[in-house]
């Protein structure tokens, strides 16, 4: 059987493409990875509103992705985390999330005396954390018409690496989740960048990733 197997095109972007595209993508554009209430100097953001409590005021923050390596099935990753596993059809994401919580008043413990009204005004000090993110997706295809069309990247689950109790690395499971898959699906990957000369893809089948490809199937328009 030919490769086209049934169809008369293929097309297979491999991982090491993919990554390719993650860096140039993130590179040109480093607002997409980082989200912050403030302006840094040291990194371009995507400004977003602080979040507003009573009797706080603004409280202020970022989430800073470092650029994402994918790695399509099978799993040449070394190892995921458990419960994650890397199924046909799936890729494996792997980054770095640094969050960023401007905190406002003083670190108090539970034996410190009570603060009075004749206390200084409280000062503003960033709190820094940085977490190993391991997600696992599967590319989605949506197409506008013969030829036309884009690949984008969805996750379905994100893993924490040592973050305790277990209810504190679900909701921020969840959370880095959500923001990762937005910032995935920023990332497009059009069926003309697929086309090779003259003819235009249209898609029958697929993406199928596997052998470290994500390969697609169709005709020519």
């Amino acid at each position: 059987m030919s490769l086209t197997e049934a169809e008369h095109v293929f097309a297979g972007p491999h991982e090491t493409g993919v990554n390719d595209l993650f860096e140039a993508v993130f590179t040109a554009r480093p607002r997409l990875l980082n989200y912050a209430s403030f302006v840094p100097t040291s990194v371009s953001v995507t400004n977003i509103p602080p979040i507003s409590f009573p009797m706080v005021g603004n409280i202020h923050y970022a989430v800073l992705f470092k650029i994402p390596t994918a790695d399509f099935h099978p799993d040449s990753s070394g190892g995921m985390p458990p419960p994650l596993t890397l199924g046909p059809g799936e890729f494996s994401v792997r980054t770095t999330v640094t969050l960023i919580l401007f905190c406002q008043g003083e670190r108090r413990g539970r034996d410190d005396p009570p603060i009075t009204t004749h206390m200084p005004k409280p000062s503003t000090a960033p709190i820094i954390a940085k977490l190993d993110v391991w997600g696992v997706g599967a590319p989605v295809v949506t197409t506008f018409g013969p030829g036309s069309g884009e690949i984008t990247f969805r996750l379905r689950a994100v893993e924490l690496v040592d973050v305790a109790p277990d209810e504190l690395e679900s909701l921020l499971e969840c959370l880095i989740r959500m923001l990762l898959d937005a910032v995935l699906q920023q990332v497009r990957l059009p069926f003309n960048s697929l086309n090779a000369g003259f003819f235009l893809l249209n898609l029958l089948r697929g993406p199928e990733v596997e052998d470290d490809q994500a390969k697609l199937y169709g005709d020519i328009v």
